[in-house]
């Protein structure tokens, strides 16, 4: 079953997208560079990783996804179909790279608090992206404003890791991409999940379509 679904993904990836082989033969020089590239697949290996539990008997009383993770989510809630995730990532993707942005992320070794602070301290404009763990907070920002910003957070002794991903994202930066990403999903057909989904926008379960993508 897994290799007819593997057959299924590029032929479902053939329609003018690369196919499941083409991502994996060419992934270091494509995955964190090549925005579609890299979020497709995220989301093969996140649905391949769903039906592979699937065939192990585990089955899902509720999904969520963080960020992109929630296209393999609406899928594994079989809201979106396959076919219908892979086109609204392309609109996604579209929009990101279509609109004036430019920066990067940074992960820092320390609390949200200790960096949102040394953010507010520092002259230029960075934003706390996300809080991964009580000891890892991301920052987002233009890149020469995260360079000196690692410098910044190095001489208050906090360690940090350029992330290799070619957008702030989760940053207000981002704003320029959302209309455009909006107007296209309009066009994407979305159904009711049939498993209960929890929301990465406002921490609550969606049942309606509308309320997936206010």
């Amino acid at each position: 079953k897994m290799r007819e679904f593997l057959q299924i993904l590029s032929s479902l990836l053939k329609m003018g997208h690369p196919t499941f082989e083409d991502i994996i033969d060419n992934h270091e020089q494509t995955l964190g560079k090549d925005v579609f590239r890299t979020q497709l697949s995220m989301l093969l290996a996140d649905t391949l990783v769903f039906k592979i539990l699937q065939e192990m008997g585990l089955r899902a009383d509720r999904l969520t996804g963080h960020s992109y993770g929630e296209f393999a989510a609406l899928h594994a809630a079989d809201a979106f179909q396959f076919e219908n995730a892979v086109q609204a990532t392309l609109f996604r993707c579209r929009s990101i790279e279509e609109a004036p942005i430019e920066g990067g992320l940074v992960s820092c070794a320390a609390g949200e608090d200790v960096v949102a602070a040394a953010c507010a301290s520092f002259p230029e404009e960075v934003f706390v992206a996300n809080c991964n763990s009580p000891q890892q907070t991301v920052v987002g920002g233009e890149d020469r404003s995260l360079r000196r910003f690692v410098e910044f957070v190095h001489s208050q002794g906090i360690r940090t890791t350029i992330l290799d991903v070619p957008r702030p994202f989760h940053t207000p930066l981002m704003k320029p991409a959302q209309k455009p990403f909006k107007r296209a999903l309009i066009s994407v057909h979305l159904d009711p999940p049939r498993i209960p989904l929890l929301s990465g926008v406002n921490n609550q379960y969606v049942a309606e379509p509308e309320n997936i993508f206010p």
